[in-house]
């Protein structure tokens, strides 16, 4: 499909599993990419519209390749030999912090950097999930019960 040979992938990746996480992890710079540009958009709209907009876009740019997704979860254990999940999660973590420092100033993270990381593992776990499910429920109610979730997490700073 790529127009290259199998001989030619295996002199940039050393195994299947390296070709998978490669793919996962470019995924995961582009889906970093248009969170950035979300959030400019967005400026201080304040946790539940951002996150939203956060989800709703990462999802529609990842559609197309959800039956990839599923695959790969089921066959391939990269996520534990990879790096890629803590890599996606560190970047994440980077976009919630950059927000938070520019535009969502009026907003603090429950627990400070903890709460940070966890709420960006939580949205990068139930995000990977929800795109490899399979029969996943409705994008809309997932968005939903996500925001519903998280925003708790970033609270109102005192004034």
């Amino acid at each position: 499909v790529a127009g290259v040979s199998v001989g030619t992938l295996y002199q940039y990746f050393g195994n299947k599993e390296m070709l998978v996480a490669g793919i996962v992890e470019r995924g995961g710079l582009d889906s970093e990419v248009l969170l950035r540009e979300n959030l400019l958009v967005m400026g201080d709209a304040g946790p539940r519209r951002v996150i939203e907009a956060g989800l709703r876009g990462i999802l529609a740019q990842l559609q197309p390749y959800r039956v990839l997704l599923a695959e790969v979860f089921q066959v391939t254990p990269y996520a534990s030999t990879t790096g890629v999940i803590p890599m996606l999660e560190t970047r994440m973590s980077d976009v919630l912090r950059t927000w938070l420092i520019t535009e969502g100033q009026a907003y603090q993270p429950v627990g400070g950097n903890v709460g940070i990381v966890l709420l960006t593992r939580a949205v990068v776990h139930l995000t990977l999930r929800h795109l490899s499910d399979p029969r996943p429920p409705d994008d809309a109610l997932f968005i939903e019960a996500i925001v519903s979730f998280l925003s708790p997490g970033l609270r109102r700073r005192a004034q």
